[in-house]
């Protein structure tokens, strides 16, 4: 009876371990698939602002609009921002989730894939971070704050006053991230 109790045991264990190498795979493949497609709309936008053609808010890449792109050198990243959110977008690039840059009230969201937000926690008080829009103008920020909000506290996203704030998810999922910036002058 011991021998069949172990026996099954094993064969249990080595399930899980296939279960554990089957999810590894798909998120290596999932964080390279998002790497790419970050970095081709990344390239997308920089030259068409390169090539001027930035007169609207939005340009076209791919078939997407985006807002222009994002810098946070602390975190050694440069980000295109789509000018719409959803779940499916989120995994090319972040997402402008409210506001703008003219009502100094910019949100952005991504998710924690390392190319996105995965260190945003990491950022502090006095970092600096950089919007390009798409016509070409330069925007600064010094982040003020740094939060943990819970995945209800929707409202409270959207409704402080920040000039930008940036967001993701925590690794479990169970808060969220949120930078708070203000405008430098």
């Amino acid at each position: 009876m011991k021998h069949r109790i172990g026996a099954w045991l094993v064969r249990l264990g080595c399930l899980c371990i296939l279960a554990a190498l089957v999810f590894l795979t798909h998120n290596i493949r999932e964080e390279q698939q998002v790497e790419q497609a970050t970095d081709t709309a990344l390239t997308g936008v920089q030259q068409a602002i390169a090539d001027g053609e930035g007169e609207a808010e939005t340009v076209t890449v791919d078939g997407e609009q985006y807002l222009g792109y994002l810098s946070i050198p602390d975190l050694n990243l440069t980000l295109p921002i789509l000018s719409t959110w959803d779940f499916n977008r989120l995994k090319i690039a972040p997402c402008r989730y409210s506001g703008s840059l003219t009502d100094g009230k910019l949100v952005i969201a991504a998710h924690n894939y390392v190319r996105h937000f995965a260190k945003l926690y990491t950022l502090k008080k006095g970092c600096r971070i950089g919007f390009t829009d798409t016509a070409g103008r330069e925007y600064r920020y010094t982040v003020q704050a740094i939060q943990r909000l819970k995945p209800t506290d929707g409202e409270r996203m959207v409704s402080e006053d920040w000039d930008l704030t940036l967001f993701t998810c925590t690794y479990r999922g169970n808060l969220r991230v949120a930078v708070r910036c203000t405008q430098e002058k």
